[in-house]
């Protein structure tokens, strides 16, 4: 199993735990792309696996560079690039040990690049790379299901 850990898939996720967020990739079968989310409360001295959130898709891409972010309200929300057209999502109302089934939020094109989101003031902001493969696409094709383009 080969994996990467982008600076920017670490967050503060409480005022003394810090949150990774790893993406590990399968190159050979069985293809099992996961996200393990770890979490550090002696500023990564040690660290402890809460859980795991399966990708979707039997691929050797699935979810990759996840990136989370904290709601005021306490929950989390992890964000994930594809190569199928939109960042993926998860949400957490535990501090991470479950998460929801990874779905598409199709406000946020995804030709696979990262995203970050991040709080500035009293504005939450996303930054993104909008344009999607669907740009190239007949106008008159319709998607069925998530594919790679």
């Amino acid at each position: 199993m080969k994996g990467y850990l982008p600076a920017q898939m670490a967050a503060n996720v409480a005022k003394s735990v810090l949150a990774v967020l790893c993406a590990f990739l399968s190159t050979s079968a069985p293809l099992t792309p996961e996200i393990f989310i770890v979490v550090s409360d002696d500023n990564g001295k040690s660290w402890k696996h809460i859980s795991t959130v399966r990708s979707p898709f039997d691929d050797i891409i699935g979810l990759a560079e996840p990136g989370v972010y904290v709601h005021e309200d306490g929950r989390y929300w992890m964000y994930c690039r594809t190569a199928y057209g939109f960042q993926y999502f998860s949400v957490s109302e535990d501090e991470g040990k479950t998460w929801t089934t990874p779905k598409p939020q199709f406000c946020f094109t995804s030709p696979d690049a990262p995203m970050k989101v991040k709080k500035v003031g009293k504005y939450t902001v996303s930054v993104f790379n909008p344009i999607g493969y669907y740009c190239t696409r007949n106008a008159f094709e319709v998607w069925k299901s998530p594919k790679r383009t």
